[in-house]
């Protein structure tokens, strides 16, 4: 399975082959980032198609855990650094509610 796939808006149900699971995606998160610094690639055009692909396979997956978290966090400072104010606006959304589950958990394991 590819470690690089193309965002896109879901308009049909999807089809299991086109998921990465989650062993997939913790490969591929790391790998899009050091190609996007070594090969210095657009952030618009590469780094944000590449996370949100990721994000979308989680969310489709139902997977919200520690890597979801950081997959989140890392968009979200990236697409502040480079004032992308709509993807930094879906992360915080997102993060609000991770956070969120997550305290919740933590609650109930006390």
């Amino acid at each position: 399975m590819e470690l690089e796939k193309e965002y896109l808006r879901l308009t049909s149900q999807v089809q299991p082959e086109d998921i990465r699971p989650l062993p997939i995606l913790k490969k591929a998160f790391p790998f899009i980032l050091e190609k996007y610094k070594k090969e210095k690639l657009s952030y618009q055009e590469y780094l944000c198609e590449q996370l949100k692909a990721i994000r979308q396979d989680l969310t489709v997956q139902r997977i919200e855990n520690e890597f979801t978290i950081l997959v989140y966090e890392t968009h979200a400072r990236i697409a502040l650094q480079n004032k992308d104010l709509s993807e930094f606006s879906q992360c915080q959304t997102r993060l609000k509610d991770l956070y969120s589950k997550e305290n919740n958990l933590l609650n109930k394991k006390k």
